[in-house]
């Protein structure tokens, strides 16, 4: 008996501990600090190290953070991170500055990014107390992070400390020749916390393989193994990022050298880290690698054909349209230091059916120039994406016109419904989401020099079909039909605007924007088939404009990670069909009126005319043939292209290593039914105890073999194994 109540009190302490060591044990890592002095650790060139310092993925460069910021930060006692931050928090110290603000706010922190910050401005003004404030914080830093032993903030994300890397590279780099430092505590302090990233970011249980941040991950580990190449775990992490190099690449890249990343941001983002990647390698020996060297050339001419002439992507997806990216010059086989060029290259209309991206471009070269990108893409279980298949952004003259809501700042109210379809300018169904089961293929397209059409459609599970066809008529207009059949929750769109493109009714089909300064304005018109038995336009269709609302993403937009409001034109029909045509047009004159539909049979015949006079306009499609200005065109049709080599190296890679996610949430609430059940079945026992000493003597009935023998014991070891069955095998799901 004595051994079934141990193995009673046992239970519910071995089933907590089956609970927890999971999330225990993923921060478990080797602490040890490095068996070499500092002052050992002197291979590396000054300048290969200034090099190393100045690659950053911290991603500062897309944040516009003013000069003197971080400075600023230190006389004042407290920090303001325009679009990081949402406010001014105080700086206390670690860990303090690391587990207050929004989460974009505690990863910059973790990142030592107000360190970079101290080193960049003492680079610049050679302010002693600039370097001596950012050491003192790295090493508190140090201190703090070696004696956690479990964390659920941003100080082991992956992205934080790869950030690291190159801000402890920075701090050696200008520390190493000064007279006694190498010998100091302060510098084996920081030789200690850069072994201890590089082993984490080594450690196969905290490798990302599924998106950027893996990328991240090994571009950070070569750079401390450039820097430290000494360190006797420095071959073994070469290795290690090398072969997840080598795994990631055949999928974190299309044939035609887009990021998959379902975002021309990501792009820039990725293409960077390609570069970087390539340039480590050349400088640690490694061997040629021509698969690299085509994805980063590649890499680059997609970005110079997303790239405005000011350097800023389209809005599609997880990207800001208003935030400046510099572009990596590219040298074959990462054979000559990175520059970073501040002008956009030579961009081109590109067809991307792998990547599931168009961008096109008219006009180039004239002030008229205008650029289209068109999204289809939903790669599973690629990153950061939204549900915006037919997406798309539309950029002329200087500025965007047409965008979707973009990169919202995490943390910020309406996150989750940024990523939604009402943020993405695309058809959907009312109670779509993003994980709705679907897919989308781009059907045909057509090039000629005043005419591009793009035709893709996207399928439901449930037999909804979406199908959108995007015209180009020259770089001062832009049609899309769209012709929605089946969708039995309702079909809409929303289409948002630039925040400077504010809109007024002119009639009930037709909105015009306020002119810019140079007069320039948008005339959007939209136009449904007309009813074929009486001739009237089909009723059904509600239009409402939205600006700013509080329950959805549709009417905002981000300007460098601030959101602003903007204008939004919000469509549905109330049967499960719709057909819609939205005309947009730039101009500053008054522009030709009364878009119609002439005649629609369906997708491939119809008939669309606008305009009156000499200003009239008529487009139709016949099929694999489209007419316009009395010149008829071939449709190209388009076969769906092979995608399978992706989804296989990604899933050969998740095999490997499958994604880590922390499920302290539910941990804590399986705890909690862990100790009330214990508190149930010690009360049961206790009773049972009372109730013998009241009655020590009893027949030998079948409630007396209960409360007397070990049969009750036996049947609460029954009911914890069942709990544990159920708490570990089924409410908990794999990590």
């Amino acid at each position: 008996m004595k051994s079934l109540t141990l193995l009673r009190w046992a239970a519910p302490l071995a089933l907590l501990a089956a609970l927890w060591w999971p999330e225990w044990s993923h921060h478990q890592y080797d602490r040890s600090a490095p068996s070499l002095r500092p002052v050992d650790i002197q291979r590396s060139p000054p300048e290969r190290l200034i090099e190393l310092a100045r690659m950053d993925l911290a991603e500062l460069d897309l944040l516009a953070i003013a000069p003197g910021t971080g400075a600023a930060a230190l006389r004042a006692g407290s920090i303001d991170i325009p679009g990081l931050s949402w406010g001014r928090h105080p700086l206390a110290g670690y860990p303090q500055d690391i587990e207050q603000g929004p989460p974009t706010f505690r990863w910059f922190m973790a990142g030592l990014g107000l360190e970079r910050l101290l080193l960049n401005e003492y680079e610049q003004l050679r302010d002693p107390a600039l370097l001596d404030a950012a050491e003192a914080r790295i090493l508190q830093f140090a201190r703090h992070e070696k004696g956690r032993r479990w964390d659920q903030g941003f100080l082991w994300n992956d992205h934080s400390i790869a950030n690291r890397a190159s801000v402890l590279i920075q701090l050696w780099q200008l520390r190493r020749a000064e007279a006694g430092w190498l010998q100091s505590d302060a510098a084996a302090e920081v030789l200690a916390l850069a072994q201890r990233s590089a082993r984490l970011l080594a450690d196969a249980r905290h490798f990302t393989a599924r998106t950027n941040h893996g990328w991240i991950q090994s571009v950070g580990l070569l750079q401390l193994t450039a820097a430290f190449p000494e360190l006797p775990e420095a071959p073994a992490w070469r290795a290690e990022a090398e072969r997840r190099l080598r795994l990631q690449l055949p999928f974190y890249v299309s044939p035609e050298g887009a990021i998959l990343e379902h975002s021309p941001r990501y792009h820039a983002i990725g293409t960077k880290l390609l570069t970087l990647a390539q340039r480590l390698r050349h400088l640690q020996g490694l061997p040629a690698w021509p698969e690299l060297d085509r994805a980063v050339q590649g890499a680059d001419t997609v970005l110079q054909a997303l790239q405005r002439p000011d350097t800023s992507v389209p809005g599609i997806g997880n990207s800001d349209a208003h935030t400046r990216h510099l572009r990596p010059l590219y040298a074959p086989s990462g054979s000559a230091p990175l520059q970073w060029l501040t002008e956009a290259g030579a961009p081109q209309s590109l067809l991307m059916p792998v990547a599931a991206w168009a961008v096109n471009w008219q006009g180039l070269g004239s002030p008229q120039a205008s650029q289209l990108m068109l999204s289809w893409a939903h790669h599973p279980r690629h990153g950061h994406k939204h549900a915006d298949e037919g997406g798309l952004n539309w950029w002329a003259q200087g500025q965007d016109w047409i965008n979707p809501v973009g990169y919202w700042p995490y943390g910020l109210a309406l996150t989750n419904e940024s990523y939604g379809w009402a943020a993405s300018n695309a058809p959907h169904g009312r109670q779509e989401t993003l994980k709705t089961e679907r897919s989308s293929q781009l059907l045909g397209q057509t090039q000629r020099a005043d005419l591009q059409l793009l035709d893709v459609e996207r399928q439901r599970a449930d037999g909804a079909r979406l199908r959108r066809q995007v015209l180009q008529l020259g770089p001062e207009r832009l049609l899309v039909l769209d012709f929605l059949s089946g969708v039995r929750d309702g079909p809409q769109l929303y289409w948002n605007f630039a925040p400077k493109v504010l809109l007024s009714r002119q009639d009930n089909q037709r909105w015009l924007s306020d002119p810019r300064p140079d007069g320039l304005r948008l005339q959007v018109q939209v136009a449904t088939p007309a009813a074929p038995q009486d001739g009237k336009a089909k009723s059904g269709l509600q239009i409402e404009r939205l600006s700013g609302p509080e329950h959805v993403a549709a009417g905002w937009t981000t300007v460098r990670r601030v959101p602003e409001r903007s204008d939004a034109l919000h469509i549905r029909s109330a049967g499960p069909d719709m057909v819609l045509a939205s005309l947009f047009e730039l101009g500053r004159a008054p522009m030709p009126l009364g878009l119609r539909w002439e005649q629609h049979q369906d997708a491939e015949h119809w008939t669309l005319n606008w305009g009156e006079g000499s200003a009239a306009q008529r487009l139709e499609r016949r099929g694999d043939v489209i007419e316009f200005g009395a010149v008829q065109t071939p449709i190209q049709r388009m076969a769906a292209p092979d995608v399978q080599p992706l989804r296989q190296a990604m899933a050969q890679a998740l095999e490997a290593h499958p994604p880590w996610r922390s499920l302290l949430p539910q941990r804590l609430t399986a705890s909690k039914g862990v100790l009330a059940l214990t508190l149930a079945l010690e009360t049961l026992f206790l009773l049972r105890w009372l109730w013998l000493r009241r009655s020590p003597a009893v027949a030998p009935t079948s409630l007396a073999r209960l409360t007397h023998g070990p049969a009750l014991p036996l049947l609460a070891l029954l009911v914890w194994a069942a709990a544990a069955v159920v708490l570990l095998g089924r409410y908990l799901p794999p990590v």
